[in-house]
């Protein structure tokens, strides 16, 4: 592929399942393709993907069985799709971009702060923070509905949390609240 196409693919807002099948094979979407093992392959590990909640997408209400049939039911925001594609397809024309600029050592430090338990103490603290940006937003823990927005929110951030793990970390800040103003 060309860079004017593959820069025209990377503006997409989203990508169909078809679409992200063949640019995992490297090939320009939509084009006359015959049927070959290694888009085959690409097909089932995107449903695999899909499945496992590794590769994040967006299903329409009004998908018909055509659309079914055409690998037009699903969709993929580009960057999720160029963060699960480009480690396990070396033809796939996108590379993800690392937020640490490549280095592995930043890496492995990083993740190991990141995988630490919390402390009740830290606990508290992002609790409480979450509580008064939900106050700044305007939204109200209990309510029903803020972990659905909040989920919305993760997901625009691109880093999806699921709304029950985000209702029940919002069913806590009362005791965060309280015990921190003591």
């Amino acid at each position: 592929m060309d860079q004017a196409t593959i820069e025209k693919w990377g503006e997409k807002d989203l990508w169909s399942e078809k679409e992200l099948e063949e640019l995992c094979c490297g090939l320009e979407p939509n084009g006359a393709r015959p049927c070959t093992e290694e888009l085959n392959e690409a097909g089932e590990a995107i449903r695999r993907g899909i499945i496992s909640k590794a590769l994040p997408c967006i299903c329409p209400s009004d998908a018909t069985a055509g659309d079914h049939m055409y690998g037009h039911a699903r969709f993929f925001r580009p960057v999720d799709a160029i963060k699960w594609a480009s480690p396990k397809y070396a033809s796939f024309p996108f590379k993800a971009k690392r937020q640490d600029g490549g280095n592995e050592q930043l890496t492995k430090e990083r993740d190991a702060k990141i995988d630490r338990p919390l402390e009740t103490r830290q606990r508290r603290t992002y609790l409480t923070i979450i509580a008064a940006m939900c106050k700044h937003e305007g939204l109200i823990p209990k309510e029903r509905g803020t972990a659905q927005r909040i989920k919305e929110m993760t997901d625009e951030l691109g880093a999806p949390v699921d709304d029950g793990t985000i209702a029940t970390m919002l069913a806590e800040i009362p005791d965060a609240l309280e015990s921190r103003m003591k």
